[in-house]
């Protein structure tokens, strides 16, 4: 029965996905108004799009909107570990690394939506886009947006 309710969770999700190229948003913005839906504290990694659709929730940053797929694909509970790590531009990033079985988890929907775009948020505010490619969640997620320190240290502190 278990098997039978996460297959028809991933069939919801799949028939109500879009594809949009995606490019990366800069800031941490606030979280969205309160007559708005709210989102879970700590991670939340999301299928987006770059324009409104039904069943879709705006989520801004100072640059863009995103419109997120109501279900998160990743949430703090898929996390086993945050760190941060200097890139070699001088910024920051914060690696998560996955639970067991998350990857796999994820595998079909990431093949599907290749091309598409993820939204990274913490504590609702929208942290990062990425776009789908071969190497999304390999075991761990990256989150990269010319963070400082502190920025970085904060968001993997929140996850």
């Amino acid at each position: 029965m278990k098997q039978v309710a996460a297959l028809t969770r991933r069939a919801a999700i799949h028939t109500i996905l879009g594809v949009s190229a995606g490019a990366m948003i800069g800031g941490c913005v606030p979280g969205p108004s309160p007559s708005r839906r709210t989102f879970p504290a700590g991670l939340s990694v999301h299928l987006a799009e770059q324009s409104s659709g039904p069943g879709l929730q705006p989520l801004s940053s100072p640059a863009a909107t995103v419109y997120l797929h109501p279900e998160p694909l990743i949430t703090s509970a898929d996390t086993s570990l945050s760190r941060v790590l200097a890139s070699p531009f001088g910024d920051y990033r914060v690696v998560v690394q996955l639970k067991d079985g998350v990857p796999d988890r994820l595998a079909p929907i990431l093949r599907e939506h290749q091309g598409g775009m993820l939204a990274i948020s913490v504590d609702g505010r929208l942290v990062s886009t990425q776009p789908i490619d071969d190497s999304s969640f390999r075991g761990r997620l990256t989150i990269a947006n010319n963070f400082s320190k502190e920025d970085a240290e904060t968001v993997a502190r929140a996850i």
